[in-house]
């Protein structure tokens, strides 16, 4: 992640302004899981570059729940957000296509269609 974060935004005068995003699936920040190890290396990442970071929780679990939280970060200004797990698959999907000047990272997935049927 913090690598990731450092390509992203380059040097420390390209990081003015720059904002990390995470939304949750169905679990919480201290869920001492996958939400709680993305949001921990959002943070180390985040407070190492000086970068402005929050996170948001659905208020469901459905694709149009993701999408919400999604417009919301992005309305917010942030537009690197990560998503951790497969339940984002669609989601990103769409949000990719939706918000082009963002850049979307997700754990564990891979963005696909709906009607999408791996092999």
């Amino acid at each position: 992640m913090l690598v990731l974060a450092m390509t992203i935004v380059g040097c420390s005068q390209q990081a003015a302004g720059f904002k990390v995003g995470m939304i949750t699936d169905a679990g919480t920040i201290d869920d001492k899981s996958f939400n709680q190890g993305t949001w921990e290396g959002v943070v180390k990442a985040a407070e190492e570059l000086k970068l402005e970071y929050q996170y948001l929780k659905p208020g469901g679990t459905t694709e149009a729940d993701y999408m919400k939280e999604i417009g919301n970060m992005y309305d917010a200004g942030f537009k690197f957000i990560v998503c951790p797990g497969f339940k984002f698959e669609t989601a990103i999907f769409e949000a990719q296509d939706k918000y082009p000047d963002a850049k979307f990272v997700i754990l564990d997935g891979n963005p696909h269609a709906g009607d999408f049927v791996p092999v």
